[in-house]
């Protein structure tokens, strides 16, 4: 997390105020990114407290393919209550139908996440295994409401994260082969690493821990169904932020020290992506600091 602490203090110093739509307004950094090892340790934020069961449970919403929060409500998540249609409990075609129900011109449904799967299967190494969740067509209008859009097939919220997703693997060095042995004990004879890599086009300060945990979380849920290392998660961003009522809170971030990364347990028996359980999931010996509260901007 010290790429995290680095990243704040340089948005801090070098980004510009300005308005947004939310009207609270922010400091902003653009085109900055980072790289996160996965072999041997998870990149938890440990600045403050990363709320892992309801990211791994957002996550498996994602991977539904619904534009439904019933998901969330059962599984008592509520952070897209504030975007969330009041009767149709909908959010819209966003994160995850992009994902596994895109429509095209000729309405056919185009599962984006098992292309990418299979992909990996036959060809690991192809440089064209790209996915997106930025849909232009279904892109809110801003002049309306989130019920509005809701209503009229939109998102109720543009998709932050997400705007290009690749997937990348890669023969392993004897070196690596030998720590996978003893990091993922379950794999018997691991031959390939797998790399992602994920383009977000803005990035509240606020939701770091969320996202970046998200996607290199889904690296090691792909790399567990093939018998393959993952070896690291690279993020950029292209608008980075810091909310004007949050830059109390990110003060007091850069006063902690980063503390040691954690490892991730994943059950070793799921064969499918759409198997996946939140109890599935643990993070091993995580350490953070205190939380800290902040209001979402809207």
């Amino acid at each position: 997390m010290k790429q995290f602490k680095e990243l704040l203090a340089q948005t801090l110093e070098q980004g510009v105020e300005h308005e947004d739509r939310t009207g609270v307004g922010r400091i902003s950094l653009f085109g900055p990114q980072a790289e996160f090892s996965l072999q041997e340790s998870f990149p938890a934020i440990t600045l403050r407290k990363l709320f892992f069961k309801t990211m791994v449970k957002e996550t498996l919403w994602f991977l539904k393919g619904t534009d439904s929060c019933d998901y969330l409500d059962e599984q008592g998540v509520g952070i897209w209550k504030q975007w969330t249609h009041p009767t149709l409990n909908s959010v819209g075609p966003l994160y995850g139908v992009q994902l596994r129900k895109w429509r095209t011109s000729t309405n056919q449904c185009i599962d984006q996440l098992a292309r990418a799967i299979d992909m990996l299967k036959m060809r690991p190494f192809a440089s064209d295994n790209v996915i997106t969740l930025w849909n232009p067509e279904t892109r809110p209008d801003y002049n309306q409401t989130p019920e509005w859009n809701v209503e009229h097939g939109k998102q109720a919220l543009a998709a932050c994260h997400g705007t290009t997703i690749q997937f990348f693997a890669r023969r392993l060095t004897t070196k690596e082969r030998s720590l996978a042995l003893t990091t993922h004990p379950h794999l018997k004879a691991p031959l390939f690493g797998l790399y992602t890599k994920c383009y977000q086009r803005s990035q509240d300060s606020l939701a770091f821990g969320f996202n970046v945990g998200q996607y290199s979380l889904l690296n090691c849920m792909i790399a567990n169904l093939l018998s393959m290392v993952p070896i690291k998660h690279i993020h950029t961003w292209g608008d980075f932020h810091i909310y004007s009522n949050h830059v109390a809170g990110v003060k007091e971030m850069l006063t902690r020290e980063p503390l040691p990364a954690p490892t991730l347990k994943i059950n070793p028996d799921v064969k499918h992506i759409d198997d996946y359980k939140p109890e599935d999931f643990e993070l091993v010996n995580y350490q953070h600091h205190e939380h800290i509260q902040f209001s979402v901007a809207r």
